[in-house]
């Protein structure tokens, strides 16, 4: 197995599948497993914007709204976990779109490591 294949990320957010790990800067961030999943969700859609729809069918796996805030209750926690090593901003609301990860000097090809945006 290439285990290489299962590690992404940037030179300074690291996200490996395998063991559903996440650091940034080098520091270990401990992630809930939802918010591990949309992490990796916004991360392999990157630098397009995610609507709320979508994060609810393809993370949640919910055909239609609940009627509740569990996306941004999950995406507040992960941004506080981010922040705390030193990410800030790096999850951005677009105002009646979504949410898209936010990575200066973004190169997707370089970045996934042979994963690409759908």
């Amino acid at each position: 197995m290439d285990v290489a294949r299962f590690e992404f990320g940037t030179d300074r957010l690291r996200i490996d599948l395998l063991r559903r790990r996440v650091s940034y800067d080098g520091n270990a961030i401990a992630l809930c497993p939802r918010e591990l999943d949309l992490l990796i969700h916004l991360f392999l859609r990157c630098p397009f914007t995610v609507s709320r729809a979508e994060l609810l069918r393809d993370v949640c796996n919910l055909s239609f709204d609940p009627g509740t805030n569990v996306i941004e209750v999950h995406l507040s926690r992960l941004r506080a976990k981010l922040r705390e090593c030193g990410g800030t901003r790096l999850i951005e609301t677009v105002r009646g779109q979504g949410y898209r990860l936010a990575i200066p000097d973004w190169s997707g090809a370089s970045a996934l490591s042979g994963y690409h945006c759908r």
